[in-house]
């Protein structure tokens, strides 16, 4: 989009001597420059219009310095901190991958081209007349090879852009579709790539070697697990443990639970009925991984979690105990007991609850 530049206020002109005027806050104001003083020197105002006639903003629009400096400082490989993001496209086809390869003929492909030292601070063509051989004819207007008068086409890929070119619209268009800074970034940030549909198969190497650390879920219980396991030998050999042939893996042995709470209900003292939950834990200190139940009830009764009055069976217990039951109960929750066949009245309910 092309920038206009207007005059504004109009000026007038007078002769015998030339002046120019124009009203400045409603009083005649001559134009004159204070070499000495610039605070006092009053030039002509101007007012820069886009081609609809709208007032450009200058300390507002985009800069080339803003774009700038969301790309890479130079060409080729960088820290990913000092890349350009990417992500791949939402339908990229499959990418194969293979050892070394080479394409005989290389596609070339170049942004920019350098420019001669300080071409990009000419700004006449007199200046550029200095730097081009001496059969070649620089006029006001165009430069010649000849004498033919034949107007010779040039190409750049950048010169030095007069005031205001970086308000153009166009730029800020392209600034809004870079990443905000250099370096890693979430897939919605990054630009979107794809690779080519004859892209050559890219090499792995998905050998692991070295010390491997493996830790259950719970971080605070990583000294109760043991693991048995090398990643390669010193012969290359794949991972392997105490198992052999077709069975190799990894062994991982558990050295105890530990206890969070107990409970023992006695019938005789606290029956049990079909109607309200009766309550066992106010609430597990850990969270809970295995239960160790019996119960001499002779009936089936139910294991419930959640607060009053809005308890949720977790496990049915069967007359005489589920021996060891895995199962998973939060930490802080409330656990209680319902009777399901009948009233439970005679006999004991004894829970170990297990933690990781």
């Amino acid at each position: 989009m092309a920038t206009q530049f207007i005059q504004y206020p109009a000026p007038s002109i007078s002769l015998s001597p030339i002046t120019i005027q124009y009203d400045r806050d409603a009083v005649s104001t001559k134009v004159s420059e204070d070499t000495v003083a610039q605070a006092n020197s009053r030039p002509l105002p101007v007012k820069v219009l886009n081609t609809s006639g709208v007032v450009v903003n200058l300390a507002t629009e985009t800069t080339l310095a803003a774009a700038s400096a969301k790309l890479p400082a130079a060409l080729g490989q960088a820290a990913m901190a000092s890349s350009l993001a990417v992500v791949l496209a939402s339908n990229q086809s499959s990418i194969p991958v293979t050892g070394t390869f080479f394409q005989a003929t290389q596609p070339v492909s170049a942004a920019s081209l350098p420019l001669p030292a300080g071409a990009s601070t000419e700004t006449t063509l007199a200046a550029l007349n200095t730097k081009v051989p001496a059969n070649l004819t620089v006029t006001a207007t165009r430069l010649l090879t000849d004498g033919s008068g034949v107007t010779q086409p040039i190409s750049v890929a950048s010169l030095p852009l007069p005031t205001g070119a970086a308000t153009e619209t166009t730029l800020a268009a392209a600034s809004a579709k870079l990443p905000a800074t250099l370096g890693t970034k979430t897939s919605a940030n990054s630009l979107a790539v794809v690779l080519a549909s004859d892209q050559a198969a890219l090499s792995v190497n998905a050998t692991q070697t070295g010390t491997w650390t493996v830790q259950p879920g719970n971080t605070a219980n990583t000294t109760a697990w043991l693991v048995n396991a090398r990643a390669q030998d010193g012969a290359g050999n794949l991972v392997t443990s105490v198992l052999t042939g077709a069975n190799r893996g990894f062994q991982v042995s558990q050295q105890g639970r530990s206890v969070v709470t107990t409970i023992r209900n006695d019938y005789t003292s606290v029956n049990v009925t079909t109607g309200a939950w009766v309550q066992l834990v106010a609430s597990t200190g850990a969270e809970v991984a295995e239960l160790e139940i019996f119960d001499s009830s002779g009936q089936t009764l139910e294991i419930g979690t959640g607060a009053a009055a809005s308890e949720a069976r977790l496990i049915l217990l069967f007359p005489g105990g589920n021996g060891r039951v895995c199962v998973r109960i939060p930490a802080t929750t409330r656990v209680s007991v319902r009777a399901v066949s009948a009233l439970a009245s005679v006999g004991e309910l004894n829970i170990n609850f297990y933690g990781l």
